[in-house]
């Protein structure tokens, strides 16, 4: 993470997943801004991510 989580970017890359068939080729990573909108939320490109939402279940929410 480059700047802070008020105004800054985010780099994320895959890691793989226990339970998804991995890609044949690792996607390029993400680039994407993150702004903090009020206490609880933060901006991560066009998504915004709440510490109020409920979580997923303890399975993939792909379902597979």
């Amino acid at each position: 993470m480059l700047g802070s989580i008020e105004e800054g970017r985010a780099v994320l890359r895959y890691a793989g997943c226990d339970q998804c068939i991995p890609p044949k080729t690792a996607p390029e990573p993400l680039d994407l801004p993150i702004r903090r909108v009020s206490p609880s939320v933060i901006l991560l490109g066009s998504v915004s991510y709440s510490r109020e939402a409920e979580p997923y279940p303890k399975h993939c929410p792909s379902g597979v």
